[in-house]
């Protein structure tokens, strides 16, 4: 993890009992692990042509049911973090995260 990232994830997690952070930060990691891995993908989506829309190739979709969490101290705060983000806010992520580090993956701690 780089400098700056941890000076912002420290900054995000402000809000957070100390005694939660390891369990943030831990997360953070893990899921800038995932983003990483969802920038590696080079073709993202596919054309469906029976829907006539374009979906996520399985790699996305695999990498979306790897990112629900586990840890109970997080599910505990933020219940929605149990279920698999989408596709979109994968991409989402990754944009981010290009931008402004492993902090992104959490900013939504208050």
């Amino acid at each position: 993890m780089r400098r700056n990232d941890e000076k912002r994830l420290e900054e995000a997690l402000v809000l957070i009992p100390e005694e939660e952070r390891a369990a943030w930060i831990q997360e953070a990691k893990r899921l800038g692990r995932i983003v990483d891995s969802y920038g590696r993908i080079e073709k993202k989506r596919h054309w469906n042509a029976s829907l006539g829309k374009y979906e996520f190739v399985a790699e996305v979709s695999s990498l979306y049911n790897e990112a629900r969490c586990a840890d109970r101290v997080i599910i505990r705060r933020q219940h929605h973090r149990a279920m698999a983000p989408s596709g979109f806010t994968l991409d989402r992520w990754h944009r981010e995260y290009q931008r402004a580090g492993v902090a992104t993956t959490i900013r939504e701690t208050e």
